[in-house]
């Protein structure tokens, strides 16, 4: 279980982030959306695994539930639903909350609601995404790509037999490494300004996208 983050007091007027880091992962994100007299706080979790949460709000001139705090799934590539406090009228709501963040799932844990988010590997920017070129006999690219959108990592997809400028292109790069094109059953991925062929899996390509 990671260990807590502490926040000093906030007085809440617009929209702000906060962060818990998660070891070699992304930080996960409690971001509050106020409406009205509603503040509600979110979990943002841009990694592409769940973690369990728990809350623990304190503060002055706000409402919340009186349960005690509990573990909440938090799903991979999501905002979640956290928890909602209550302003108290014509008073400055302050408060500080208390997050802790376990990689262990427990089937206790509540499940709020939840919107799915787009991520990508924490090395790769938009402008250099993952590009991956479809070969003929790629045996590993339909389960590649089924879990790339599944996880809704940013990247494109050509297929090579529509570009033969491309496959003209890359088979004259690889052919000098002793690689043929036609043999090959990965797919030539276009990653952080390298090409790999290697990558015969979604595990091994989020290995690669997420080096520093």
């Amino acid at each position: 279980m990671y260990k807590q983050l502490l926040l000093p007091l906030l007085c809440l007027f617009t929209f702000v982030s906060y962060a818990q880091k998660v070891e070699g992962d992304r930080p996960i994100k409690i971001v509050e959306e106020k409406t009205g007299n509603r503040i509600t706080l979110f979990a943002v979790n841009e990694n592409d695994k769940a973690f369990d949460v728990k809350i623990t709000i304190t503060g002055s001139n706000i409402k919340q539930s009186k349960a005690k705090p509990r573990f909440m799934r938090v799903p991979g590539a999501s905002k979640t639903n956290l928890k909602s406090l209550i302003t108290m009228r014509n008073k400055k709501p302050t408060y500080k909350y208390d997050l802790v963040v376990n990689d262990s799932l427990s089937k206790r844990a509540l499940r709020r609601p939840y919107e799915r988010i787009e991520i990508k590997p924490r090395t790769v920017t938009p402008e250099r995404a993952i590009i991956l070129y479809v070969t003929e006999n790629c045996a590993a690219c339909d389960d590649i790509i089924a879990k790339l959108n599944e996880a809704n990592y940013i990247y494109k997809s050509n297929n090579l037999s529509e570009k033969p400028k491309a496959k003209e292109q890359f088979g004259k790069m690889l052919a000098t490494k002793g690689v043929s094109i036609d043999e090959m059953t990965n797919p030539l991925v276009l990653l952080n300004g390298s090409i790999y062929t290697n990558i015969d899996s979604y595990d091994k390509l989020l290995e690669y996208a997420n080096k520093k």
